[in-house]
């Protein structure tokens, strides 16, 4: 059975950063791993010393981060 790799990073400029898309076995996309720094989640709206994870939805092609802190769960 093949193993998916998660390919790193390609490029980082200041405009952004450039990730190639994963593929299966098969060559088919299954996704693309993108890392923000704690100033860019923080300048979506997430207070990072209160969250403990952050989750991403797509809705009406925008990105949307929700934080998330599992002492919320308790």
């Amino acid at each position: 059975m093949a193993t998916n790799v998660i390919p790193a990073i390609v490029r980082e400029e200041p405009e952004g950063r450039t990730a190639r898309i994963a593929r299966d076995a098969k060559g088919d996309p299954i996704g693309v791993a993108v890392f923000l720094t704690s100033e860019e989640i923080e300048s979506l709206g997430v207070n990072t010393a209160a969250a403990d994870a952050v989750e991403l939805q797509i809705r009406d092609d925008e990105a949307h981060f929700f934080p998330i802190s599992w002492k919320d769960d308790e």
